[in-house]
């Protein structure tokens, strides 16, 4: 049994989550207490400190340039060498021109972006057959977690012609 701090109740070891930082190596909170912290905490702080959620970003990238060119480094050398041949300098304008300049998603007209439909950090290529228009929301939502295809038929070069 473990004394959470939340509730201030006893509760059996497994109702905790792991942490490597405390001594015990588990945390403070029962699993139950938690939920409930995170529901009175999160609920709309990401839209409420916006600006200030990008304003910390933009301050570590400055404050740490090396880490920021170590990681355009990696993904470009990642993008480079699972494109065994030439990629177009005008990939976008390719794209764009043939699904048009809206997201395959929610139809947005602003912020477009290209987003790799299997992801370059799940081995996915970086060529136009790989390559759909989404708006940058959609984009950074989908993220690398999904492999999720908004295309519509007919497809740009749906397979690797050579």
């Amino acid at each position: 049994m473990k004394h959470c701090k939340k509730g201030d109740h006893e509760a059996p070891e497994e109702a905790f989550n792991r942490s490597k930082k405390a001594k015990d190596g588990l945390q403070s909170y029962c699993r139950a207490c938690q939920k409930g912290v995170h529901k009175d905490y999160w609920p709309g702080y990401y839209q409420e400190n916006q600006e200030q959620r990008v304003d910390n970003t933009v301050q570590w990238k400055k404050d740490n340039p090396d880490k920021v060119s170590a990681y355009s480094k990696k993904r470009y050398e990642t993008i480079k060498a699972q494109t065994p041949w030439p990629v177009l300098t005008d990939y976008k304008e390719v794209v764009f021109g043939f699904y048009g300049e809206r997201c395959m998603k929610c139809g947005s007209e602003e912020e477009l972006t290209i987003d790799h439909i299997t992801p370059i950090a799940k081995g996915g290529e970086h060529g136009i057959w790989n390559m759909q228009v989404l708006c940058h929301g959609c984009n950074n939502k989908k993220r690398e977690l999904s492999e999720e295809d908004h295309r519509p038929w007919p497809r740009l070069l749906d397979r690797r012609i050579g």
